[in-house]
């Protein structure tokens, strides 16, 4: 658990470093209207900005997003991984590594999105954080 920021300044929430986007100078994440514009903001901008060494955390970042976009979450693979052929998804690297989730689509308390309104969404990223990957169903 992390007890201090990238900065080296103590956590005022074990493990929790808010990031004002004002106070930082950056876009509302609720500005970017397609997934493409969103995710590259995230990955170029919050994601190298903030993270924690992912050999020694699970870097979660969490924000509201325009409904636009379409996400309630997405996740690198493994840092490191051996998996081989990934359809669809990217492996994490040093400033990217972990996984995103729309605030609206985890947890129990306030307003959540129907029908994705059971809190579930970083549990499912993480899944994918791990490796597991959507099974093709031929029936």
């Amino acid at each position: 658990m992390a007890y201090k920021n990238t900065s080296g300044v103590t956590l005022a929430e074990l493990g929790i470093d808010r990031i004002n986007y004002v106070s930082n100078g950056w876009s509302n994440p609720t500005t970017f209207t397609t997934s493409t514009n969103f995710r590259n903001y995230t990955e170029m901008v919050v994601k190298v900005n903030t993270i924690c060494d992912p050999t020694r955390y699970l870097n979660i970042w969490i924000t509201d997003v325009n409904p636009s976009v379409g996400l309630l979450g997405y996740t690198t693979f493994p840092l490191g991984t051996s998996l081989n052929e990934i359809p669809g998804g990217s492996t994490g690297t040093n400033t990217t590594d972990g996984e995103w989730c729309l605030t609206k689509s985890i947890g129990d308390v306030g307003t959540l999105f129907p029908p994705f309104d059971y809190g579930r969404t970083a549990t499912h990223e993480l899944g994918h954080w791990l490796g597991l990957r959507y099974l093709l169903n031929e029936w």
